[in-house]
């Protein structure tokens, strides 16, 4: 797998549509990360052919997903990686923890990344990190908690920023345009919401599995339970995933390229 920018010409209702064969539902998932890696990787790519051009924007279309598990996330950032031929890491938040506490090293990451584009440093600069679990790094005031959390995610944020680190003896692998996913389940959320709506006299949203995207978190929200708002400055685009319904599943079962039906029937 060796992704080409040079030859980069997909556009965001091609990628959408390569998704709908694999993925049932989650359409404004699927548009808003269709959009997104279009624009990363047209950007770089008329960057490359333009390197002078000041009007040739390098922001990173970064996204942060927020949903229940077993909803998709993670799924359907890899869907669109392997179509694209992108470099792929995923990384489990929980794993991680600031320098000198137990844990993996935030620092260790572009080396992962760099044996995940097969220790190819050009593939290795142009791929994407998903950053799974990233709630599980909220910050709290909560003494028992690990302490280290917010240092895990200042070191995201390095790492989101572009940073330079040193993979092997010859090769730094720089992260400037690689693109981040982030993604969490963000267990708790809708209680600070309704405590910010009670307070502007809006009445209380009854639960569902899907409050979240009904209430519509605000960054000062996601502040509020432990995000540095540093962190999600460096995200522009966020999108809610849907709970799955019994009807979501059932669609599940048909998918045009990934049917689970004809896989049970020929086990009996």
């Amino acid at each position: 797998m060796v992704f080409d920018l040079g030859s980069f010409n997909y556009r965001p209702d091609t990628i959408k549509r390569s998704l709908d064969q694999y993925v049932y539902g989650q359409e404004e998932v699927k548009r808003t990360l269709s959009v997104a890696f279009w624009q990363h990787y047209s950007r770089l790519k008329r960057k490359a052919e333009s390197p002078q051009d000041p009007l040739i924007s390098v922001n990173k279309p970064n996204v942060f997903l927020v949903g229940n598990t077993g909803t998709g996330k993670t799924y359907i950032t890899s869907r669109i990686c392997k179509l694209l031929e992108v470099a792929h890491l995923y990384v489990d938040c929980t794993d991680y923890s600031e320098t000198g506490f137990t844990g993996k090293d935030v620092e260790g990451i572009p080396e992962q990344l760099y044996r995940a584009a097969g220790k190819n440093k050009q593939q290795a600069e142009l791929a994407v990190i998903h950053l799974d679990e990233i709630d599980k790094k909220a910050a709290t005031l909560d003494k028992n908690d690990d302490v280290s959390r917010g240092g895990v995610q200042a070191g995201f944020l390095t790492l989101i920023e572009g940073k330079k680190v040193q993979v092997s003896e010859k090769i730094i692998v720089d992260t400037t345009n690689v693109l981040f996913i982030a993604s969490g389940a963000f267990e708790g959320m809708d209680l600070i919401v309704r405590k910010r709506l009670s307070t502007l006299g809006i009445g209380a949203t009854p639960y569902t599995p899907d409050s979240l995207r009904v209430m519509s978190p605000t960054i000062k929200d996601l502040e509020k339970y432990g995000m540095s708002g540093q962190l999600l400055g460096r995200f522009p685009n966020f999108v809610y995933a849907d709970s799955l319904s019994s009807n979501d599943l059932c669609g599940i079962l048909h998918l045009e390229k990934n049917p689970l039906i004809p896989d049970l029937v020929s086990d009996f």
